[in-house]
């Protein structure tokens, strides 16, 4: 996957594993502490981490072998538009216009970057 040879496990361990740690220094310490403490909280945490984080990182990087870099990376910049419509959609929240605005630019750009060179 990299260019020094590190598999998907690898840098998706890494990237996940810096990331958990800068966000657990920036909790506060008695929420944290509530949130170690509580079962369902931490089962909800480990569902949390398994299925979407991990599984989707681990999905991008197997596409990664199957595509060329430039349409995995066009596939990606998708990712927040979806996530966006979907809590629209299954959860009924609110898109403020900025939101709207930036998912018109998103798609917008993917379609002018597919369209012929004259």
């Amino acid at each position: 996957i990299s260019q020094y040879g590190y598999s998907s496990w690898t840098v998706n361990a890494y990237g996940l594993g810096i990331g958990a740690v800068v966000l657990l220094l920036l909790q506060q310490p008695m929420e944290l502490r509530h949130s170690l403490t509580n079962p369902t909280i931490m089962v909800w945490l480990l569902i949390l981490g398994i299925v979407p984080t991990l599984g989707g990182g681990l999905a991008f990087y197997a596409g990664l072998q199957r595509l060329p870099a430039v349409n995995a990376s066009i596939v990606a910049t998708f990712e927040p538009v979806v996530a966006t419509t979907l809590g629209w959609i299954i959860f009924s929240e609110r898109l403020n216009l900025p939101q709207i605005i930036g998912g018109i630019l998103v798609v917008g750009s993917v379609i002018l970057i597919q369209l012929p060179r004259d």
